[in-house]
């Protein structure tokens, strides 16, 4: 822009005067240009998907499925108390599903978290444990409450 301040002419005047040589490098630097930006990867991502996942219409039968075909369900699918779920809600992308559980003899809820575009990343789980606050019982530094979360 700089090297262009003052040109009596306009661009497209100044480009047809341009040799073939500096027509390719102005190609490539525009190609490299776009291959570089993260623009171009949004937009392709988005012509390739016209509805957002926030707005798709997933059935439960399909995130069930998708949760026992994951490694997080095989992962606490033994720890497992009901194989019915005790609540279900969905965050934009993501439905959890929550399962009652007992681990190493304590009660417990696990949180499954499943992508409902199928495209993103794979199911994750947590752990919330019952009982309110534990408080820390010893003097390894400072004083810590521990909640269910």
């Amino acid at each position: 822009a700089v090297a262009s301040a003052g040109v009596p002419e306009a661009g497209a005047a100044v480009l047809s005067r341009a040799g073939a040589g500096a027509v390719l490098i102005l190609a490539a630097e525009t190609a490299l240009l776009l291959v570089l930006s993260p623009e171009l990867a949004l937009a392709v991502e988005r012509s390739r998907k016209a509805t957002p996942c926030e707005l798709l219409d997933v059935p439960l039968e399909q995130t069930y499925a998708r949760l026992q075909a994951s490694e997080a369900w095989r992962e606490h699918e033994d720890d497992l108390t009901s194989a019915r779920p005790t609540e279900t809600w969905r965050e934009l992308c993501v439905r959890y599903v929550v399962y009652p559980a007992r681990i190493d003899g304590q009660v417990a809820e696990v949180v499954f978290a499943v992508p409902v575009d199928g495209r993103r990343q794979g199911v994750r789980a947590g752990l919330v444990w019952a009982g309110g606050h534990e408080e820390q019982d010893d003097d390894s530094g400072p004083r810590r409450v521990h909640t269910p979360a």
